[in-house]
């Protein structure tokens, strides 16, 4: 699956080598737009894994609309790459400080943009995967507690490297912590006759747990939960459920 780009370019051009040369990698799905306002608008609704964007635009300029990604929901923890006439020492802190990533200078040339790309493909990959979500059923338990004493078992609907999403909520609020215990799809010596593997045993003593935070409730009682400690054991067997792979 190719990462999703997006290419906030304002200036007019009769040819943009970014989107000249990202079209020779079949990796990237790029989506262009010429106004800034138009990409703060799609940052708001669809997830990308990558943002390249000018420093020098209309309002929102490229500060500002690094900063409406570093606050949105979908795009916060994406790679950020800020484009610049020169190597302005100042225009750089400024962008770090909003939250970019990485600079590169213009002109831009073919060999330029391949070298910016090799640098940053892995972080726009594990971003692509950290958010990669496949249906998944199986039972849940949900424990928290200051000797993680209350406790519910709910079903998964959807899982992937990031978090999953399962109901009934049993009353969590938005932003609780919790920790999780479940079982994943896949082929092991000890796989079971339901055809999933228990990652972790159930054990309130369990030291290496993984640990969440609840991001959502809806009304249909559905909690979306963001992983924020995922035991290595957890994190591989997700991967290969997300990739088909055995792990």
């Amino acid at each position: 699956m190719p990462v999703k780009i997006l290419l906030v370019e304002t200036r007019e051009k009769p040819e943009s080598i970014i989107l000249g040369t990202t079209s020779l990698m079949p990796w990237c799905e790029v989506v262009s737009v010429s106004e800034s306002s138009t990409a703060a608008d799609l940052l708001r609704r669809i997830k990308f894994d990558g943002v390249i964007l000018e420093a020098k635009m209309p309002s929102p300029d490229g500060f500002e609309l690094t900063e409406i990604i570093r606050e949105s929901d979908l795009n916060k923890a994406v790679p950020v790459v800020m484009l610049t006439d020169d190597e302005d020492i100042e225009i750089m802190r400024h962008g770090f400080k909003a939250g970019v990533t990485f600079f590169m200078t213009k002109p831009s040339t073919r060999e330029r943009v391949y070298g910016l790309f090799n640098a940053v493909r892995g972080a726009m990959t594990r971003e692509q995967r950290r958010h990669a979500r496949l249906p998944l059923h199986t039972p849940v338990v949900c424990r928290w507690g200051e000797h993680q004493e209350k406790y519910f078992t709910g079903e998964s609907l959807t899982v992937g490297e990031g978090g999953m999403a399962f109901q009934p909520s049993g009353g969590l609020e938005v932003g609780k912590e919790i920790t999780l215990t479940f079982a994943v799809p896949g082929p092991s010596p000890s796989e079971t006759a339901s055809g999933q593997r228990s990652i972790f045993a159930e054990s309130t003593s369990q030291p290496d747990r993984l640990r969440a935070i609840v991001r959502y409730r809806n009304a249909q009682d559905v909690v979306g939960v963001e992983f924020i400690s995922i035991p290595p054991a957890y994190r591989q067997g997700i991967q290969a459920y997300i990739s088909g792979e055995e792990a």
